[in-house]
């Protein structure tokens, strides 16, 4: 068979749709045994490391780091797929972090690996390390010819493993059977810390593994140097590939693709980047198709007469574009309405599903400001558990947001709209590990950047939920940009009543734990079923977290679980997201836990949260007539005063 290397200097890649939308959920992972000498001492030494391989990652797709010596130095090196778009190292890099949190929050070392990226510390060298007893996972589904796929599955791994040692350690091969209903995807790739003979000896030693999963459809291995795949649907990128078709037999065709270094490869690349640079440039506008190369975070809005300064990238949607999807903003395409304006799901000429978030000009300045706002701070990061920004489009004075579509709308409505959804436990746990998992990388982005961000009206409305019911924060039209160097900020007060932090509230002081606080009372929502607030209930029951508080206190904490789980939780794991809400709800911000301690103690071992009495606000008999389901936001704070327990405050409502 014949199979041809493709030599290039460097790996462009046009992303396709596969590649952008992988499920980084779906891991590989293994710990050691052993924990630190000096637990503080060792993450001294880790967080460092990974930071340094947090900024390698994202302009070289890998980098290797130690620091640290007499027993707790630490070892770290990470690397994204070369088929792996560069634009989604970072966030890759960010949610392997986050599983290793999980998996390993107590050991001195662990690895793990999400579609995308590898992530592995530990307290001894391993760079050079091929293989170990490595770590496996097969599809339960099987295919129908058993024997037939198994071998020319096996043929296809063992073309791409011969492959990916002698070009860049990487090769991606798939079958062309217009004779067969199912094609073969496989995938090789080693660390770049392997020579080719390590990288050799590493992936035969998979192809060994890999072979017991045979015949269910999908399989693969993590071992110590390299990772190995095969899989009956697509989820490698092929764009921007050179293939070539072989006759492999049976009808059928394989192509097989690898990369290495040459010299005049490289040559041809530049000259493909520079054509590829001048007409991104020169487009001013891009239409749907045009949309589908860009990834989220590639792009800054900019419109002549706007002050943006966002930067010289831009997609841009015209008018009759976003029409069009939305069958002229039809009421049927209708999925959301605020204060802010309107959201309308719809379909662009290449089919793929969009949100369009329609913004009034009745009060020009503050849409503006918001409009702004978003693109700005959205655009600026990339997570899995972020809503992506797709593009913008202003005419006169209206403003658009064309955003990624939800499948499954916005969190508030399974939990409290006219059709509330039966979620089951572990739906919701995912649910708040998930907005967890996206509020520690906003609030920490100082490993990236200069600034972190805070979210300012985290509430069940602003969560939103794909088709896997897998969370999303959305709405940052009133997010701030948090220097690291400072220890709050004083701002006019924003955010949703029943869900904002007292001190803020009270005196406008503004830090990320306000977004902690807020957190906290989400997750007692999504426990219980029941908003932060609810009129027409008796009075001792109406406000969710002093509720809680006193039943916590009586040892009655299940009590507030909401009835439509029918009993079917684990009791313990309730009460210990329960302590972790409460604890979140700390009188003092700087005893609320940061939002990635949170993501650790969700963990299945982790430090317990030890909560005491919550500060809550008690609305006044006029506040709650105004309220009408707990939507409205803070315009601004009537009452300064001591921030306790039981401070009666009114606020100034706006609708949202």
């Amino acid at each position: 068979m014949l199979i041809v290397a493709v030599y290039v200097g460097y790996f462009l890649v046009f992303t396709d749709k596969s590649a952008a939308d992988q499920n980084t959920s779906n891991a590989l992972h293994g710990c050691t045994s052993y924990n630190p000498l000096n637990a503080s001492v060792y993450k001294a030494n880790l967080d460092p490391v990974l930071n340094s391989l947090a900024k390698d990652i994202s302009t070289s797709r890998f980098g290797n780091k130690s620091q640290g010596t007499g027993g707790d130095e630490v070892y770290g090196l990470a690397q994204c797929r070369a088929d792996f778009p560069l634009s989604h190292c970072v966030q890759c890099f960010q949610e392997a972090r986050d599983q290793l949190a999980l998996f390993c929050p107590t050991q001195n070392g662990g690895r793990v690996y999400v579609d995308g990226c590898f992530l592995r510390y530990a307290n001894a060298t391993f760079f050079a390390q091929p293989y170990d007893t490595g770590s496996s996972n097969c599809s339960s589904s099987s295919n129908s010819s058993a024997e037939k796929f198994s071998e020319k599955t096996l043929k296809l791994i063992t073309d791409t493993v011969g492959r990916a040692p002698a070009n860049n350690s990487f090769a991606i091969a798939w079958t062309d059977d217009s004779t067969s209903s199912t094609n073969i995807y496989a995938l090789a790739e080693c660390w770049e810390s392997l020579a080719s003979d390590g990288c050799q000896t590493c992936l035969e030693q998979a192809q060994n593994q890999i072979g017991n999963c045979l015949p269910s459809t999908q399989g693969q291995v993590l071992e110590a140097g390299c990772y190995l795949r095969y899989d009956t649907n697509s989820f490698f990128s092929l764009n921007g590939l050179a293939a070539t078709n072989t006759d492999q037999g049976g009808g059928s065709k394989s192509k097989t693709v690898g990369i290495s270094v040459g010299i005049t490869g490289g040559a041809v690349l530049v000259i493909v980047a520079a054509f590829f640079a001048y007409f991104k440039f020169r487009q001013p506008t891009f239409g749907s198709e045009r949309l589908d190369i860009y990834q989220p975070g590639d792009f800054r809005c900019q419109f002549a007469g706007e002050e943006s300064n966002f930067g010289e990238k831009a997609v841009r949607f015209d008018y009759e574009q976003l029409r069009e999807a939305t069958d002229s903003f039809d009421d049927k395409n209708k999925i959301g309405e605020g204060g802010f304006g309107q959201v309308y799901k719809g379909t662009l000429q290449s089919g793929r599903q969009i949100a369009v978030k329609r913004l009034l000009a009745s009060e020009s300045e503050r849409v503006t400001n918001e409009f702004w706002t978003e693109i700005e701070v959205i655009s600026s990061v990339s997570h899995r558990n972020l809503v992506t920004l797709l593009g913008c489009c202003t005419l006169q004075d209206q403003r658009f947001l064309v955003l990624e579509y939800m499948a499954n709308r916005s969190l508030d409505k399974h939990l409290f709209g006219k059709r509330k959804t039966s979620l089951s436990w572990e739906a919701r746990f995912d649910i708040i590990l998930g907005t967890a998992r996206g509020l520690a990388y906003i609030h920490e982005l100082h490993e990236h950047s200069h600034v972190r961000i805070v979210h300012r009206d985290i509430k069940a409305a602003n969560i939103l939920l794909d088709d896997k019911f897998q969370p999303k924060i959305a709405d940052f039209g009133l997010a701030r940009l948090f220097p690291h160097d400072r220890t709050h900020l004083t701002t006019r007060v924003g955010g949703t009543l029943g869900y904002t932090a007292p001190e803020y509230a009270v005196h406008g002081q503004l830090t990320e734990k306000a977004d902690v606080y807020s957190y906290g009372v989400v997750v007692l929502e999504i426990i219980s079923g029941r908003k932060s607030i609810q009129t027409g209930l008796p009075c001792d029951t109406q406000h969710l977290l002093p509720w809680t508080w006193r039943l916590y206190q009586r040892n009655e904490g299940l009590s507030i679980v909401d009835p439509r789980l029918e009993g079917k939780f684990g009791a313990e794991q309730v009460l210990k997201v329960m302590n972790i809400a409460l604890a979140c709800t700390h009188d003092s911000p700087s005893k609320r836990p940061s939002m990635s301690n949170v993501v650790s103690m969700l963990a299945p071992v982790s430090v317990e949260a030890r909560p005491v009495k919550p500060t809550f606000m008690e609305i006044d008999s006029d506040a709650q007539h105004m309220l009408s389901g707990s939507t409205s936001q803070l315009g601004s704070s009537s009452a300064a005063g001591p921030s306790n327990s039981s401070a009666s405050i009114t606020h100034s409502l706006q609708a949202r």
